[in-house]
């Protein structure tokens, strides 16, 4: 396949934008910790919300009992 000289142009043009992008760009690591205490944090905050918990929730909306 031929690429016109325009095309490989934006190519290159392209690239560098994404090169830049990331570079700026600083990953955030979530431990497992973090992660376990957000969704115990929502279930607390879900059965306050609801009186019962998001499976039991669930369990209802499907038919299940």
């Amino acid at each position: 396949m031929q690429h016109t000289e325009e095309e490989i142009k934006q190519l290159e043009y392209v690239l560098e934008v994404m090169k830049s992008a990331e570079k700026g760009r600083k990953r955030k690591v979530i431990t497992h910790d973090k992660i376990k205490e957000y969704f115990a944090s929502f279930s607390r905050f879900f059965k306050n919300m609801t009186g019962q918990s998001a499976v039991q929730f669930r369990n209802e909306q499907i038919g299940k009992n």
